[in-house]
């Protein structure tokens, strides 16, 4: 194997060293990256579960008022019945 051949190879063992350095650190970036994005996925899912339920419990609560407001209006509109002889 002559000089070039040799010199050659030691250059594409490098390459491939520097390459396989950066792929790593890609791949470091992409799942950092990934990761932040799963949270605020996370966060974002949290915050519509808590926004649904503060509505949902807002709108119990409001029927509950309008039933008790039908009960007070059917309760002062019954009359009694007159004492029995």
């Amino acid at each position: 194997m002559s000089a070039q051949q040799k010199d050659d190879i030691f250059a594409l063992g490098e390459n491939l060293q520097e390459t396989q350095k950066k792929l790593q650190e890609f791949g470091k970036e992409q799942s950092a990256f990934l990761t932040g994005l799963v949270e605020k996925n996370m966060n974002f899912q949290k915050e519509q579960y808590d926004l649904w339920s503060k509505i949902i419990q807002n709108q119990v609560a409001h029927n509950n008022n309008i039933l008790q407001d039908y009960v007070k209006i059917a309760g002062g509109s019954v009359k009694k019945a007159p004492p029995s002889k």
